[in-house]
């Protein structure tokens, strides 16, 4: 689509490949599968795999086949591409004929890749605590009989899900609790398989809140020396969102999306003039408004409204009145440099400009939701264009 607003999503490709370096330098040793679903949580998959694949990245992981096979269909083969999800029989088929690693949690999936008696790499999660996806720790010696008799699928692969990283390393936490179940599982399919290990499966369970931790203030609580290496899958922290406290904030990590566009018009209003539509914002003292072309219909939550702000010249400047679906307006008065501000002045709505910086992370309390929801929200309409490293 050809697009002719001043309106657009910035990708920082360099900062992503930092905070790729940083994310990896926290677990050394330990396999590393950034997470790009949902188009990479916005950033656009293909351009953000590509890059990663650059930086010798052993695997990506998707949520759906759908999004694998888009991956290799843009001609991007040289790292692997596990499949967190779902599947169906044609899924299955898809996931074998474009080489896409499933993690399989229901045995339905598993009968669907068994039947096409093609050999593949499989993974196996295992629901504990999270109860949404994967086996019972009851399974693991039907599972261990399973692949006994399709020794096409080989087991390189056992995980779960956090369902709250951010107590990683607390004793007692929910973390704690599911890492002691993951390595029981482990330590059971040792027991039914003694080739287990010949297979060298992968152990994976940490997400962006638990890898932040791991290295900081001794957070590896359940962890022996000597015992399996944890492999991890950072998703929001490879953008640069997703830290919301101290600990987690002396990670340097950059934000990779900034979010552009320009003043479309400038208007002067008198006391008492409203704006936007059902009057929610008045004109106490005469003021200057700026109009921006980006709206909810962009992904701009219309709960922003006379609660968010924007960045000009990298001061914070108010969202005023209700958001539009192609429009939203700003108060520009109480800037000091209001005089000079005219149509084409620059404007960032979350991200970096002129030495600030507003994060969706600072955002998204304001409208009771977290930072993944405001990136993943970006459309269609907002072209994303990439700064490509030096």
């Amino acid at each position: 689509m050809i697009n002719f607003r001043p309106t657009y999503a910035e990708i920082n490709l360099a900062h992503l490949s930092q905070n790729a370096a940083v994310l990896r330098a926290l677990n050394p040793g330990g396999w590393f599968c950034p997470m790009v679903k949902c188009n990479a949580y916005g950033h656009g998959a293909i351009e953000i795999v590509k890059t990663l694949v650059s930086q010798k990245v052993p695997a990506v992981g998707v949520a759906l086949t759908e999004e694998g096979v888009q991956l290799r269909q843009s001609g991007i083969h040289a790292i692997s591409i596990l499949v967190f999800g779902i599947f169906s029989p044609e899924a299955a088929k898809e996931c074998a004929e474009k080489q896409l690693t499933p993690v399989v949690s229901r045995w339905e999936d598993l009968q669907y890749f068994s039947l096409l008696q093609n050999p593949m790499d499989v993974h196996l999660k295992f629901n504990t605590g999270m109860n949404r996806l994967g086996f019972g720790s009851q399974d693991v010696e039907k599972l261990t009989q399973f692949f006994r008799s399709n020794p096409q699928l080989k087991l390189r692969g056992v995980c779960t899900h956090l369902l709250q990283g951010d107590d990683w390393g607390n004793a007692g936490g929910f973390s704690h609790h599911q890492l002691e179940s993951l390595l029981s599982i482990n330590k059971n399919f040792q027991n039914y398989n003694p080739d287990y290990l010949s297979l060298r499966p992968t152990l994976h369970i940490l997400n962006s809140a638990a890898l932040l931790r791991l290295r900081l203030e001794g957070r590896q609580v359940g962890i022996k020396p000597g015992g399996p290496q944890l492999g991890c899958r950072p998703g929001i922290a490879l953008y640069g969102a997703g830290r919301t406290e101290s600990v987690t904030l002396r990670v340097p990590l950059k934000p990779v999306m900034s979010l552009r566009t320009e003043i479309v018009t400038v208007r002067s209003l008198k006391i008492n003039e409203v704006v936007s539509y059902n009057a929610q914002w008045k004109a106490q003292t005469p003021s200057r408004i700026g109009v921006l072309p980006i709206g909810y219909g962009d992904g701009i939550s219309r709960a922003l409204s006379n609660k968010g702000f924007v960045l000009i010249r990298g001061r914070r400047t108010p969202i005023i009145g209700t958001i539009c679906m192609d429009y939203l307006m700003v108060d520009l008065t109480s800037l000091p440099f209001v005089s000079s501000i005219e149509v084409g002045e620059p404007v960032t709505l979350f991200g970096e400009q002129e030495g600030g910086e507003l994060s969706v992370d600072e955002l998204a309390p304001l409208i009771n939701t977290i930072g993944y929801e405001i990136l993943t929200s970006i459309g269609v309409r907002i072209p994303r264009r990439y700064i490509y490293p030096v």
